[in-house]
């Protein structure tokens, strides 16, 4: 039996079900410790870590489909953090990106008990975070931000920082399970 991750761009990657259950289960419990976690379910980082991670592994999940902007404002996510307590919460970038540009200084996450409170960690995933949105993140969400280099064609994380440490900006980190990491040189000349 395969599974269909992602079908875009006229791409179609097929994974077992045995595989993604296996890997959605272990990278749900021991990368992210799992107690009370939140996302964005429309994608497939959220649907994967909010639906099937909770299900493997007997966890609470709170759901988000929207807007982290405009609806009605960029406190929506800290509105869905702050009341069940949220300890771990799974983003893309992007979304950290437009809350950013919002809400620059933090007004909105300083109407919740965000930073301090319950949030135990952010993990970016579905693209690369660049730095000055991890920054902006540490300092107005919390410290441990993780960036786990999640692709859609591998269909989890590709690298991984076990026990919810922050890693250094481009610094190596863990591979996860059935990922090998190997960085590759050729010489233009």
């Amino acid at each position: 039996m395969l599974c269909v991750l992602c079908c875009e761009s006229l791409r179609v990657v097929l994974h077992s079900c045995a595989r993604v259950c296996v890997c959605v289960a272990l990278s749900h419990d021991v990368f992210t410790p799992y107690n009370t976690q939140a996302s964005d379910v429309g994608w497939v980082v959220g649907h994967t870590f909010i639906v099937y991670g909770p299900l493997l592994n007997r966890s609470t999940t709170v759901m988000f489909e929207g807007k982290p902007v405009g609806t009605p404002d960029a406190g929506a996510f800290w509105r869905m953090i702050d009341t069940p307590r949220v300890t771990h919460f799974y983003t893309a970038p992007t979304a950290v990106r437009a809350i950013k540009k919002e809400d620059p200084t933090g007004v909105f996450i300083s109407k919740y008990r965000i930073k301090g409170g319950s949030l135990r960690a952010m993990f970016c995933a579905g693209e690369r975070s660049d730095p000055d949105t991890v920054r902006w993140a540490q300092q107005h969400i919390t410290p441990n931000v993780v960036d786990n280099y999640w692709q859609t064609e591998t269909g989890w994380p590709i690298s991984a920082v076990p026990q919810v440490r922050s890693a250094a900006f481009a610094c190596c980190v863990c591979s996860c399970v059935c990922v090998r990491l190997s960085t590759v040189y050729r010489p233009t000349h």
